[in-house]
C-alpha cells in the first residue's frame, strides 16, 4: 500500500556559514551557496543554513534561513519550488547584510568557531557542514600577529592548541564536514595562510571532523 508513511523523509542538511568581519573581504553570494546545495535536483530535501560571524566579540548575531523536508508523494510540486524561491531570496538577503564594511582591531577566531562547533555537534541534521571565511589569524588573547606567537605556530603547535583550549576544548567533531576559504592575494600572504590554514585542518581533524581548504565551498558531486 502506497502512502502508508506520510512523514517527511529526513533527508535534512544543516549548514553554518561563519563570516569574518573583522577583514572587509566579501563574503559567500548566495548564488555560489545554492549553486552546491543543487536544491533542483533534490526538491524535497530540508536544509538550515546558519549565518554567523567572527568577529571582536565571543557574542555575535546570527541569522537562520530554513526549508523544511517535505514528502514528495503528498506535496505539490509548483508549491514546493515556491518555497525553494523564497529561501534563495531570503538567503541572498541574510548574506548581503552580513557582508563586512570595515576592519576591527581584533579577532576572536578560536572561540567564535568553537561555539559554532559545539552547536553542530548537538544537531540531528543527517548531514552538518561549517564553512569558514576567514584568514584564521586570531588576534585576541593569543595574537598570530606577533613574530614569536608565528613561530610557535610553525614549529610547536601543540603549545599553540592548549593555549587556545584553556578557553574551552573541541567537542567531538565525527560526521562534521569543515571548509577553511580564504584567497590570499599575494605570495606572502599565501604562506601565512597556509600555516594557519593547516594548524586548524590538524586540530579539527584530531577531533574527528573532516576539513577541507578551499578557495570556496565545495560539496563534490
Amino acid at each position: 500500500m502506497l502512502g502508508c508513511n506520510s512523514n517527511p523523509v529526513q533527508n535534512v542538511r544543516s549548514i553554518t556559514l561563519l563570516i569574518d568581519k573583522t577583514d572587509p573581504a566579501p563574503g559567500p553570494k548566495a548564488a555560489d551557496i545554492t549553486d552546491q546545495l543543487r536544491l533542483n535536483e533534490n526538491l524535497w530535501q530540508g536544509m538550515t543554513i546558519k549565518i554567523a560571524s567572527i568577529s571582536d566579540r565571543d557574542l555575535n548575531d546570527s541569522k537562520s534561513i530554513v526549508l523544511q523536508p517535505e514528502d514528495k508523494w503528498t506535496n505539490n510540486i509548483t508549491i514546493r519550488q515556491a518555497e525553494i524561491n523564497h529561501f534563495t531570496k531570503e538567503l541572498g538577503t541574510a548574506l548581503n547584510e552580513g557582508n563586512p564594511t570595515k576592519a576591527l582591531d581584533h579577532s576572536i577566531i578560536y572561540r567564535n568557531i568553537l561555539n559554532e562547533l559545539n552547536a553542530l555537534s548537538t544537531s540531528q541534521a543527517k548531514e552538518r557542514y561549517l564553512a569558514i571565511y576567514s584568514d584564521l589569524m586570531e588576534n585576541s588573547d593569543i595574537d598570530f600577529y606577533k613574530g614569536d606567537t608565528f613561530q610557535l605556530l610553525r614549529k610547536s603547535p601543540n603549545k599553540i592548541t592548549k593555549q587556545l583550549e584553556q578557553s574551552g576544548q573541541l567537542p567531538n567533531l565525527s560526521g562534521i564536514e569543515i571548509w577553511l576559504i580564504y584567497s590570499p592575494q599575494t605570495y606572502e600572504a599565501n604562506n601565512t595562510y597556509m600555516v594557519v590554514a593547516r594548524f586548524y585542518k590538524h586540530l579539527l581533524e584530531s577531533h574527528g571532523a573532516t576539513v577541507h581548504i578551499e578557495h570556496s565551498f565545495n560539496l563534490g558531486q
